[in-house]
């Protein structure tokens, strides 16, 4: 049986947070024509910082709820979060290629999503007293 978590009041609000933070990531992706084309009409103009500024709040907050050592996330679900963060950071940094960047996008985004939901689970599995 695996170890108890150890900070399991903390990570809840976190993964719930980067779960919300990676689907914006998704839907921006998604939606990025459209959207990127009303940023100007908001006062907003899209572009490289909106890419850095989202992955790296989406990976601070990931690297928070799922990879620190307090948190005690299965080393499978720490490297999914840390292979999303990855792909999210190369798609900010348009890797391989500009074509590429949504798509590294993306699956960072939704491995991400994966990654908070599945630790959360995990968190209330570990609160549920067991039956005896």
């Amino acid at each position: 049986m695996p170890p108890a978590p150890t900070d399991t009041g903390r990570s809840r609000p976190i993964d719930l947070f980067g779960a919300g933070l990676s689907v914006f990531c998704v839907v921006h992706c998604v939606s990025s024509a459209g959207v990127l084309g009303l940023l100007p009409l908001a006062g907003l103009a899209g572009g490289e910082w909106l890419h850095w500024t989202l992955a790296g709040v989406a990976a601070c907050a990931a690297w928070i709820a799922l990879v620190t050592p307090r948190v005690g996330a299965p080393m499978m679900l720490r490297g999914l979060a840390i292979a999303a963060i990855l792909a999210l950071v190369a798609g900010a940094a348009e890797r391989p290629t500009v074509e590429t960047a949504p798509i590294a996008t993306i699956v960072g985004g939704l491995s991400l999503v994966l990654a908070h939901l599945l630790n959360v689970v995990r968190l209330k599995r570990a609160r549920t007293p067991q039956p005896a």
